[in-house]
């Protein structure tokens, strides 16, 4: 047999001190007398036999990355120069007027955090949430852009559950504050909470998002103040102008034409630590850095779910108006279906005992298969 007698590459050499040092790190703890009873003078040449190993192990290694970058250069130079951008249709969608590069710098930070927010429970149950109440978001929306803001929003503030409550206090699917919710109509007291009806909740969440979309004129700035709020948005643009350019733009005329001048974007705002830090609300800042994104990620993610079910399992609901003397157990009762699966549809009324007749309610009666060729058509 021929027998090579040429100098191992470094890559071989790579190999074999490998397993070298994956061998003194299961055994170093007892080579360096973790049993008592061990003097430290037999210790001294125990650790340096280590730490001559682990010298020897870094030069091969440095050979070995030297050795690899001579024949895979062009290869490593190509990935850093053209990154790969997964999901750039979904800016291309949502932000279709920014530039090439501000395009790229966000379809990047969206790819950052997809498989996070692919991999969270509660997001992929929003999928199935939404696919039901679609039609409340269909048709008040008037443009694929604020489609998928409201789906996005939807699937990362609550995870599309109509009951959801956070530890704010920030109720319903599309999580409104009792103050803000009022603001914008919807009905909040003692007996009724209408944050909590995804029909009345999604009209107002998109009635927000378009008094910010007329604001800033952009709408990953329009989601970020959903989250954080319009104050402390113009606060964190103004922040932002005045570090990068020296010049004090007052909060109040931060709008679309001021982003214009500046040419201020998403990703360059965010990246601003100290416009971040002195601006964002504290309670929310760690997780409004990276809102926007997962928000456009969750677009995405729900996109790939339509493309992949043709029909979806979702509950029907049934309208019932109602009668004098009617109780959501009553009326379970007739529609032979849960109380519980009753108050969970029903979320907004807050004490049963106050219906009153005229007010409808929502019946869950059955499962059937929707069709998903609808969503995917306007989506």
């Amino acid at each position: 047999m021929y027998e090579d007698s040429s100098e191992p590459s470094a890559y071989e050499k790579f190999k074999e001190t490998a397993k070298t040092v994956t061998a003194i790190g299961l055994i170093a703890g007892f080579s360096l007398g973790i049993y008592s009873g061990i003097t430290s003078d037999e210790k001294i040449p125990k650790y340096q036999w280590m730490q001559n190993k682990i010298r020897e192990s870094s030069e091969i290694m440095e050979d070995y990355f030297e050795e690899r970058e001579k024949t895979e250069g062009e290869i490593v130079e190509e990935v850093i120069k053209e990154p790969d951008i997964k999901y750039g249709e979904t800016v291309e969608k949502m932000v279709p007027d920014y530039s090439e590069k501000d395009k790229e710098k966000l379809g990047i930070k969206i790819d950052e955090i997809y498989d996070m927010v692919k991999s969270n429970g509660g997001v992929q149950n929003a999928r199935k949430e939404i696919v039901r109440d679609f039609d409340y978001i269909k048709d008040n929306a008037e443009n694929n852009q604020e489609i998928r803001a409201l789906v996005g929003i939807r699937m990362i503030e609550s995870a599309g559950r109509i009951d959801s409550i956070s530890h704010t206090g920030n109720a319903g699917p599309y999580q409104w504050g009792s103050f803000i919710a009022k603001h914008y109509g919807l009905e909040v007291n003692s007996s009724i909470d209408e944050r909590f009806d995804p029909e009345k909740s999604t009209e107002a969440a998109l009635e927000y998002l378009r008094d910010m979309k007329n604001r800033y004129d952009k709408w990953d700035f329009a989601v970020l103040s959903y989250h954080q709020g319009e104050t402390n948005v113009n606060n964190l643009i103004s922040d932002h102008i005045e570090n990068k350019y020296g010049e004090e733009v007052s909060n109040g005329r931060i709008n679309g034409d001021i982003l214009e001048k500046y040419g201020v974007n998403l990703v360059d705002v965010l990246e601003d630590k100290k416009a971040v830090n002195n601006t964002m609300n504290p309670e929310y800042s760690l997780s409004g850095v990276n809102y926007v994104q997962k928000v456009f990620a969750a677009t995405k993610l729900f996109e790939e779910y339509l493309k992949n079910n043709d029909t979806v399992e979702i509950t029907n609901i049934e309208k019932h108006i109602i009668k004098e003397g009617d109780t959501l157990y009553d009326i379970s009762k007739r529609y032979n279906t849960d109380l519980d699966n009753i108050q969970y549809h029903n979320s907004r009324i807050l004490e049963p005992s106050l219906i009153r007749p005229g007010m409808k309610v929502n019946v869950p009666s059955g499962i059937y298969e929707k069709r998903t060729d609808e969503i995917r058509d306007v989506y």
